[in-house]
């Protein structure tokens, strides 16, 4: 068994996370989607809501800036678990045989705390696998400050040497390769499991 540790992210790593899979629907196109995304700037709040500002409370200053969008905007807050219909089933699977493995799994997530309340209950997977997760929502920083990462590592007496992580934003990978991690950038549940593979981390099912 490795003596690494391994940390992922969670939304388009182990969660299918997109806004479209709510509002395309709700919009009647992809193009109605981006257009109301850009004149209420929604998913740059989102970024606020992932470093803690509470849901209804930033829904009702975007209700109050644009009215004419209110019942789309609410919708974000009360039908998010739409914008998550499903996890990738080929990362969680690599999850469960790591964690059969007994390597030991973390998690750094942007994500709002109340809605990580709400993933956890729909993916149990997401509150059994992990012995520890910094939820940006809950820390009050966010990815790809060091301040998260340090902060998980400072918990659990972990060092980034001995860390492998893996997110699918450059930046956060950037971010993470700066301060010593083994930082993966994930594409594909496939090129991630080669990537372990060849660490000695996880072991080819052909193998097996």
């Amino acid at each position: 068994m490795t003596d690494r540790a391994i940390i992922f992210d969670v939304g388009r790593v182990l969660l299918h996370w997109d806004v479209h899979e709510l509002y395309d629907p709700m919009l009647g196109s992809r193009e109605a989607t981006e257009a109301f995304l850009t004149e209420t700037s929604l998913l740059e709040w989102n970024v606020r809501f992932d470093a803690g500002l509470p849901f209804e409370e930033g829904i009702a200053q975007l209700v109050e800036r644009h009215p004419e969008h209110a019942p789309a905007l609410r919708a974000f807050h009360e039908r998010w678990i739409e914008t998550v219909p499903h996890a990738i089933h080929g990362t969680v699977d690599i999850v469960m045989r790591l964690k059969q493995a007994g390597v030991p799994l973390y998690a750094i997530s942007n994500f709002a705390a109340d809605k990580w309340q709400l993933a956890k209950e729909k993916y149990v997977f997401l509150a059994t696998s992990f012995i520890d997760v910094a939820v940006s929502g809950q820390e009050g920083v966010v990815k790809p400050e060091a301040e998260i990462f340090q902060r998980l590592l400072d918990r659990n007496g972990l060092t980034a040497d001995r860390c492998i992580f893996i997110d699918d934003s450059a930046a956060n990978i950037a971010a993470a390769s700066a301060l010593g991690f083994d930082a993966l950038h994930f594409s594909t549940p496939e090129a991630l499991a080669m990537d372990l593979q060849e660490r000695g981390i996880l072991v080819s099912e052909d193998a097996a």
